[in-house]
């Protein structure tokens, strides 16, 4: 059975909009966004061949901070 969604709910689809502004994603649309996010493996130039590599993470926006905390709160 599927559950029905809120008046709330229906009026943000309508408008393609959240309360504060930003636009409603679908899951795909939500998935390409996360995708951009990157995490970069890097060694200093010049650096001697046994120096180890070091990570770099993209700082994520807006959208994918609170995707990425709405995640977070899963609990499996």
């Amino acid at each position: 059975m599927r559950a029905k969604r809120s008046a709330g709910a229906l009026a943000k689809i309508k408008r393609r909009q959240l309360d504060d502004g930003s636009p409603v994603h679908s899951f795909a649309t939500l998935l390409s966004e996360l995708a951009t996010l990157t995490k970069n493996r890097c060694l200093a130039h010049g650096s001697r061949s046994d120096t180890a590599p070091f990570t770099i993470l993209a700082t994520p926006n807006p959208t994918q901070t609170r995707a990425l905390n709405l995640i977070n709160t899963i609990q499996l």
